[in-house]
């Protein structure tokens, strides 16, 4: 999750969170993934939390299936930036 004390997430961490109570935020010290919080036993409280917002994916295309929803021959695409 993304931490904070702040509401507006001004200075946020990422943070593995394992409990809320009473508002506060329970998270592993210093550990970002699971992985890294298996060997960790330090804890930080914090103010708020929220999920991390996934990447929009980006959109992969081979030139046959450009040339195909175009109609136009492989040879004939041009990729501009």
């Amino acid at each position: 999750m993304i931490v904070s004390n702040f509401p507006d997430f001004s200075n946020s961490k990422k943070r593995v969170v394992f409990m809320e109570k009473n508002g506060i935020y329970l998270a592993w010290g210093y550990a970002d993934t699971l992985e890294k919080a298996k060997d960790i036993t330090e804890t930080g409280a914090w103010l708020c939390a929220k999920d991390i917002e996934e990447e929009p994916k980006g959109l992969e295309l081979t030139l046959e299936q450009i040339a195909e929803k175009f109609n136009v021959p492989v040879d004939k695409i041009k990729i501009k930036k």
